[in-house]
């Protein structure tokens, strides 16, 4: 079979002498595209494992993660300055418990909150001597 795009020949191997060579190959494309999908989704979202056995878990997770890269992607596309999709996941995953809008966060990544007031000993009362 000719891969019509490309002109190359293609050689497909399959036990299932009832199928036509199209057939076969349309199925070898279609696989390839869940690969190349689970290939994004365990780069982008880093679902390596699964969490559960059953397929409920599998596909809750798999939706999760579905959402959590098109949540990002809309982000980015709203966002001022323009990012690539990876530092966007680093930046996120690195102000996930800082309480911070991001709008905000996207808008100006590199703020820094005012550090925290340090505390004197002198103050406390504490001496400390040799």
């Amino acid at each position: 079979m000719r891969n019509t795009a490309t002109g190359e020949l293609v050689e497909l191997v399959t036990n299932n002498f009832d199928w036509s060579a199209e057939l076969v190959a349309e199925l070898y494309r279609e696989r390839w595209r869940v690969e190349t999908f689970f290939k994004e989704i365990k780069q982008n979202v880093h679902v390596k494992t699964f969490l559960g056995p059953s397929v409920n878990a599998v596909l809750t997770q798999i939706w999760t993660g579905l959402i959590y890269a098109l949540l990002l992607r809309v982000l980015l596309a709203s966002g001022r300055v323009s990012w690539s999709f990876g530092s966007l996941l680093s930046v996120v995953r690195m102000n996930l418990l800082v309480k911070r809008s991001l709008r905000s966060l996207l808008d100006s990544p590199l703020y820094q909150s005012r550090p925290p007031p340090r505390l004197r000993f002198d103050e406390l009362g504490l001496v400390f001597t040799n």
